[in-house]
């Protein structure tokens, strides 16, 4: 199996429907052939899907397994492969994972992720209901500002719209919005006829003028960040709260809409949804403190990361757009506080980067490499074995690993080179055909059962099918959040263990008295999986025929002529992207793609339940910290691991390889790149 990642294009269509719902939308990571991913989050997005908001615990997750030592010294530069060169660095310009691994050297956070949890860099603490850095505030919105509909859209307020006012956290204490009585305009009248005037026409009375004050209380979510003190940017100058504001404004212009304008908001990939829209206002109110409100009415499940990046005023103040979109400041040798500069760039070859001598952890000895060099090497696993074996790289990072990690396994026992792998956030899953378009005739609706979809389960061997992707020693998860969540615990899942007789018998409980036809779609690049899953159903009872492989394309296009989004197919086979905030939307009815959405939406299974759709509702409209956050998504949680649209096969491993002289890796499944504590990376004698 390949280990690439897709381009993020096939879901663009969605990804802007997904934009004016409250729920981050699954946002696609990069796999081989266009396969879908989601999670959560513009993430979202679910966060993120990415979606993903930090966990609702304020409990910092454990310093990082491998720490440099004394006798760890930096001997010559650490030399970083890449597959692909980046177009840009410009924070608000095109990005790329390239650019992603980059600005880890520029811009040291603000705020990190691991263990699907924000963590903070450069801030004091991320602020939380908890501790008190993030607010509900009872606020007065006039008629014609900006406010959250129940329908998760940004509205101006008007007679006609329905909100939640203050203290109101679900639809049924939800209002439509009217004026009082004696301010609505009366109706026109005549002037009676004894004293009209035939040449002067007839006029409705005057409308009332409406007072100043005249609205409703609604609740706004508000949460301050604090940077540390002494903060400054790589050419000494004092890095303040005014220029993540700048960012902010920056960001508000920019050309391309910003996937990522704010910390990395604890989500792998970046949320969909774009909170610029849903930001009401973001002000510095001191040289260190920044605060961010959103549009009353919506309450940000990533609003503990929405610190955005700052970029240096003093340096770029007066740019137009299109300057900062080419700058050298701005886009190929960007200003940062982390603790590297950015000294060169050679296209087509490297970018050469140096030790940043006012960086904030300077007196801890950090970076320990004085330099540090990205190739953009390109290639195929043997090309990079043998710049490994050379020490031509000392890292080859994911994004390179293109032949999948067979080889660089095959070599690693020869001394020389360490694959470092963990489960990633990309799940790999089996989806039921439930509820197909109406002139999809190839078979009934054999999958309505939720017992023929148990039974499915138990009759797959996941640990195998792993294996067989390449993915050997990941996590089998049992929802559509993986193991390492925190929540997951919580929910107190039915696990599907691998037994063909329990699912043989659901099958006979469910009244299958016969082979049961399917036909499975699979995109090329897990043909081989998908021939594995036809014969482990075949054990019990299922007739599975693998499809000839569709272009990917039109496989995982947005559109009717889709086999997936047009909802037409028995079994398929593709990947999400879990993240911080579970992706409950990815099931909910609303999400089923149909004639009316442009066959837009995730919920390809058709799946309804309304008791899930309502759980994940509450979840989706509440924030970290809420009752209702945690309440809603466990119980979507259960009702999907009872109900089973689909199968959760394995999770995609994220993975680096480097030379084994190279110390303090620390691979994270939702950071945001391989090298997100790389001032800690050293070479060992």
């Amino acid at each position: 199996m390949q280990f690439r990642p897709l381009p993020l294009l096939l879901f663009a269509l969605l990804a802007l429907v997904a934009a004016c719902r409250e729920e981050p939308t699954a946002t696609p990571t990069a796999r081989p052939e266009g396969t879908p991913v989601a999670a959560a989050e513009e993430t979202p997005a679910a966060g993120e899907t990415a979606g993903a908001a930090p966990a609702a615990t304020d409990t910092p997750p454990p310093e990082p397994s491998v720490t440099p030592t004394a006798t760890a010294v930096p001997t010559g530069p650490l030399n970083i492969c890449l597959g692909a060169e980046p177009d840009s660095l410009y924070l608000y310009g095109p990005t790329s994972d390239a650019a992603l691994l980059i600005r880890e050297l520029v811009y040291d956070g603000p705020i990190d992720t691991r263990g699907y949890d924000a963590q903070p860099v450069i801030l004091e603490e991320l602020p939380s209901l908890d501790n008190g850095g993030a607010t509900l505030e009872t606020v007065f919105v006039r008629e014609g500002e900006n406010v959250l509909d129940v329908d998760g859209s940004v509205v101006r307020l008007h007679p006609g719209v329905t909100v939640r006012p203050a203290g109101c956290f679900d639809d049924s204490c939800a209002v439509t919005y009217e004026r009082p009585e004696e301010l609505q305009p009366p109706p026109p009248t005549a002037t009676p006829e004894a004293t009209a005037d035939p040449d002067e026409p007839t006029r409705p009375a005057p409308r009332p003028t409406l007072p100043p004050n005249f609205g409703l209380e609604m609740d706004q979510l508000q949460a301050t960040f604090r940077l540390l003190p002494g903060l400054t940017w790589s050419d000494g100058e004092p890095l303040t709260a005014a220029d993540s504001v700048f960012s902010y404004e920056l960001a508000r212009h920019a050309q391309i809409p910003p996937r990522l304008p704010t910390g990395h908001q604890g989500l792998l990939p970046p949320r969909s949804l774009d909170p610029l829209l849903r930001t009401a206002s973001y002000t510095a109110t001191d040289e260190l403190t920044a605060v961010w409100a959103g549009v009353p009415g919506y309450f940000d499940p990533h609003y503990r990361s929405n610190f955005f990046i700052p970029l240096p005023a003093h340096r770029l103040e007066g740019l137009s757009t299109e300057e900062l979109l080419q700058a050298d400041d701005s886009a190929r040798l960007p200003l940062g506080w982390g603790p590297y500069v950015l000294t060169e760039w050679v296209p087509g070859e490297r970018i050469v980067a140096e030790r940043n001598p006012h960086y904030f952890r300077a007196e801890e000895g950090l970076p320990y490499f004085d330099r540090v060099i990205f190739h953009f090497a390109g290639g195929e696993p043997e090309d990079y074995l043998a710049r490994l074996s050379s020490g031509e790289c000392d890292i080859v990072v994911q994004n390179a690993l293109a032949g999948g990690l067979e080889a660089y396994r095959a070599a690693e026992g020869q001394g020389e080179l360490a694959v470092h792998a963990v489960p990633g956030p990309i799940w790999e899953h089996l989806d039921f055909g439930i509820n197909p378009v109406e002139d999809y005739t190839l078979r009934g609706d054999i999958f309505e059962d939720a017992r023929i979809r148990q039974a499915a389960a138990h009759c797959l061997n996941r640990e195998a099918l792993a294996a067989t992707a390449g993915m050997a020693g990941t996590t089998i998860p049992d929802a559509y959040i993986p193991p390492q969540h925190p929540l997951y615990e919580q929910a107190a899942l039915t696990g599907y263990a691998y037994d063909p007789d329990r699912g043989r018998a659901l099958l006979a409980e469910a009244g299958v008295g016969g082979p049961l036809p399917a036909t499975l779609l699979a995109p090329p690049h897990v043909q081989a999986v998908a021939a594995q899953i036809a014969a482990d159903l075949g054990q019990c009872g299922f007739s599975v025929t693998v499809a000839d492989p569709v272009d990917p394309a039109v496989f995982f296009g947005a559109g009717e002529e889709s086999p997936i989004f047009g909802r037409r197919f028995d079994l398929a086979l593709f990947a999400w992207t879990s993240n911080a905030q579970p992706a409950c939307h990815l099931y909910m009815t609303r999400e089923i793609p149909t004639a009316q959405t442009l066959w837009q939406g995730f919920n390809v299974s058709g799946f309804q339940n309304e008791a899930y759709d309502a759980a994940c509702l509450q979840a989706l409209r509440a924030a970290p910290g809420m009752e209702q956050y945690e309440a809603g998504h466990l119980e979507a949680l259960r009702i999907f691991n009872a109900e089973l649209p689909a199968v959760p096969l394995y999770q995609q491993l994220r993975a680096v390889v480097a030379r084994t002289d190279v110390a303090g890796l620390d691979v994270d499944p939702t950071a945001q790149s391989e090298l997100w504590n790389v001032e800690l990376l050293s070479r060992e004698e």
